[in-house]
């Protein structure tokens, strides 16, 4: 069995993250659930995004990490670092659209468990990329 961690933001801020025990798929399809009574259809679509995330290890790296990365990935050497793939789902069900834009005010993000600097790493990134979305539609608006 895997495990996965469930990040909860909210305006652009980590407001919960939990462990889940069971396979990638199936708690996205019970999260996507879930969401789904939470979320308001005359206010905003519900998005359900999959994405494949790179991430960088230093060398050596532990067996532990390098089974878990195996499940999902080839692991293969780049310079002094490892890299690995990743499957990434994030479960929008509160949002707006500004023209072209996508403004996101609730996500849930969904990822193996590898370990914590990776969740953090992956999670800060999708957040940060949806800041800057933000950031790039108020310099338009002024």
């Amino acid at each position: 069995m895997s495990e996965c961690a469930v990040v909860y933001v909210e305006s652009g801020r980590i407001i919960k993250k939990e462990i889940v025990n069971g396979e990638l798929t199936s708690i996205v399809k019970e999260f996507a659930k879930r969401l789904l009574e939470e979320w308001n259809p005359e206010m905003s679509d519900f998005i359900v995004l999959k994405d494949q995330y790179t991430i960088s290890l230093k060398i050596p790296i532990s067996r532990d990490v390098l089974d878990k990365l195996s499940k999902y990935s080839h692991v293969r050497r780049v310079g002094d670092k490892a890299e690995a793939l990743i499957p990434v789902y994030e479960i929008t069900y509160s949002n707006k659209w500004t023209e072209d834009t996508l403004q996101t005010d609730r996500l849930v993000i969904i990822l193996p468990n590898i370990n914590d600097e990776i969740t953090d790493n992956v999670v800060n990134n999708i957040i940060t990329m949806f800041s800057e979305r933000k950031g790039e539609e108020e310099i338009l608006e002024e």
